[in-house]
């Protein structure tokens, strides 16, 4: 898969994760994450991806959906309080 695929996926995922934000019947999703909230959702996920992975095996399918929705949230926290610049 490319990279330009790659950012399509996790596009989508936040869209994803934007609609379900709104959705009066999800009740458990919160729409206005602060960076723990952040960080507590991507150890959450990435424990699920670990676990995923574990009893996995390649692709690891399972494991990349969870990377998918960690990568998601990073881009989210990057929306609401900016991302710094890699220094070279």
């Amino acid at each position: 898969m490319h990279r330009h695929d790659v950012y399509s996926v996790i596009d989508g995922e936040r869209s994803y994760q934007e609609a379900k934000a709104v959705d009066p019947s999800r009740s458990d999703i919160i729409s206005d994450l602060h960076v723990g909230d952040t960080i507590t959702a991507i150890r959450y996920n990435l424990d699920k991806a670990m676990e995923a992975w574990y009893s996995g095996s390649v692709p690891h399918k399972d494991a990349m959906e969870y990377l998918r929705k960690i990568a998601a949230l990073c881009v989210q926290a990057g929306e609401r309080y900016g991302m710094p610049d890699r220094k070279w």
